[in-house]
Order: C-alpha cells, then structure tokens, then sequence
C-alpha cells in the first residue's frame, strides 16, 4: 500500500502533519497506551505524517473547500 500515493490528492501542510500527531498523542494518552512500543508507534507515526507533507494547492485557496461532488 502505497500511502503517499492514496494521499496525493490532498492537501497536506506540516502544520496539518503536526496537528494530526497532537491528535494521535491524545488518542494514545486517553487509551492509556505507554510503553516503549508506543513511542516506536510514534516514531512511526511521525515518519508517515512528515512524509506525506506536500505542495499540493489548498483547497480554502481553489474556493473549493465544502463542494459536494
């Protein structure tokens, strides 16, 4: 599965990265997760996200946010 590939259409900032890994930390927090293989799943988490931060045109700058196709 190529994940950069699925997410290629979106527009992802590092700013919206970072945002979705507080999100995930308060996810893993609120579940009680800890240990050292929830900071490998951090670890990995972080990788992905940064990996999918790209140049795409956003979509509050088309004027296309919110149109249901």
């Amino acid at each position: 599965m190529d994940v950069k590939l699925i997410h290629a259409h979106v527009p992802i900032r590092a700013l919206d990265a970072e945002n979705w890994l507080a999100c995930m930390d308060v996810a893993l927090r609120e579940e009680g997760l800890a240990g050292p293989h929830i900071e490998k799943l951090r670890a990995v988490l972080r990788r992905v996200a940064l990996i999918l931060v790209n140049d795409v045109t956003d979509w509050e700058e088309t004027g296309t946010r919110g149109i249901k196709l």
